[in-house]
């Protein structure tokens, strides 16, 4: 069975039948002292309702943007253009525009 976000009215119903279900055993365990088949049940009802709790929470992956060969090629000719100008024209400008792309550089001799 595929779990998700999307089934979140099904997970909370099944959650706060969990929860019922983990005060019972625990009611259970309260009167008739520990029972190895009682603790068992606590914990499996309680690692489901941890998962649900995961589920409910998690928020779907965003949905990226898609790009044709073209717009990537457009895109870095535009880019390139533009530190071509960038890099010809006043200094102290060009000067800030190597520093934005450029964040250290290493000299070493050979």
């Amino acid at each position: 069975m595929s779990e998700s976000a999307s089934n979140a009215p099904m997970l909370t119903v099944e959650r706060a039948d969990l929860e019922k279900q983990a005060i019972r055993v625990a009611d259970a365990i309260g009167q008739h002292g520990y029972s190895s088949v009682l603790s068992a049940q606590l914990s499996k009802v309680e690692s489901r309702i941890g998962k649900i709790d995961r589920l409910l929470s998690a928020r779907p992956a965003p949905k990226l943007p898609t790009f044709t060969d073209e717009q990537i090629a457009e895109f870095l000719r535009q880019e390139c253009n533009d530190f071509c100008n960038a890099l010809a024209g006043d200094p102290e400008f060009a000067r800030q525009k190597i520093q934005e792309r450029i964040k250290s550089l290493v000299l070493t001799t050979t």
